[in-house]
């Protein structure tokens, strides 16, 4: 079911001058003096003429705008905060993470140094390429990340393989959160 917009302004005043020009007319038409006619029509065309600039007014008035504000200070990036666990729970390497332990197989916990009430973890499988590390992406496993219930620093993070078993699985994974 769709909702009904408010009517803008403008619009209202041209609808109620068109209802207004549409009745002289016909009111001038049912007239049987020549002379009210005639005066009903110029009443008529009077309305609908200032119907014509009432809405185009209201439209130059719609599109105005301020004077322009003075360039603000630069934000600050999106994200400060990531981390790329291995698959044995160890914390590789990232950003406003302070620690990385395996829960149990495919379970991990991620430990930030703040909270992350309100912000958005995303997180994939593999842990990159690092120096010094081979890129181990995984192409069949899954990662989930949800705020770990009691400690708004800390993230769980599940890992498992979405090939035949469907089977939790150690796997390393990233995470960038966006707050």
């Amino acid at each position: 079911m769709s909702r009904i917009k408010r009517a803008r302004p403008a619009l209202v005043v041209v609808v109620v001058a068109l209802i207004a020009a549409v009745a002289g007319t016909a009111l001038a038409g049912s007239g049987t003096d020549a002379n009210t006619s005639a005066s009903a029509k110029k009443t008529a065309e009077k309305a609908l003429k200032k119907a014509k600039k009432a809405l185009k007014k209201a439209k130059q008035v719609e599109k105005q705008e301020g004077p322009k504000g003075e360039k603000g200070d630069q934000g600050d990036p999106a994200t400060r905060l990531f981390a790329t666990v291995k698959a044995n729970g160890n914390l590789n390497s990232g950003q406003g993470a302070t620690a990385a332990t395996k829960d149990s197989e495919g379970d991990y916990t991620v430990t930030f140094n703040r909270s992350l009430v309100n912000c958005v973890a995303v997180g994939s499988a593999g842990t990159g390429n690092p120096p010094g590390l081979p890129n181990q992406f995984g192409a069949r496993i899954n990662v989930t990340v949800n705020l770990q219930g009691g400690n708004s620093n800390q993230l769980k993070v599940s890992t498992w393989n979405n090939g035949v078993s469907d089977d939790f699985e150690d796997s390393g994974f990233l995470i960038a959160v966006f707050c």
